[in-house]
């Protein structure tokens, strides 16, 4: 089963759709952006708890997101900056949002954290 076919199960909404170009453009502009920025970590939580609240879902609680960010690094507060700027009001945001009313924020968040705990873990190893 397809991590597509994952987020879908379950759930009485559609299938969430997502251009590429767009998200591509996102991606690229945040991670010039946040390759070398300082990261304000209290502000990206708001911003994470505000995507939340404007997909009309309970954010996680603050001791919830610093049990996951708690072993992130420089470059992985960087990454998850990268990762939520494709979570702001537009093309990606809309589809995230969607992934968000569908399987909570636990979720929607904890993968964000997950994917940038991944690319330090792969190297690790």
């Amino acid at each position: 089963m397809s991590i597509f076919d994952r987020l879908r199960t379950g759930t009485k909404a559609g299938p969430v759709e997502l251009a590429l170009p767009p998200v591509l453009a996102v991606a690229r502009e945040a991670v010039e952006r946040f390759e070398h920025a300082e990261i304000d970590a209290a502000l990206l939580r708001a911003q994470l708890a505000d995507r939340c609240r404007d997909a009309g879902v309970e954010p996680i609680t603050r001791e919830a997101l610093d049990a996951q960010v708690r072993e992130l690094d420089g470059e992985g507060w960087r990454r998850l900056a990268a990762l939520a700027a494709l979570w702001a009001p537009h093309d990606p945001g809309a589809a995230l949002a969607a992934v968000l009313r569908q399987r909570g924020a636990g979720f929607a968040v904890g993968a964000l954290v997950a994917v940038a705990r991944e690319a330090v873990e792969r190297f690790e190893h």
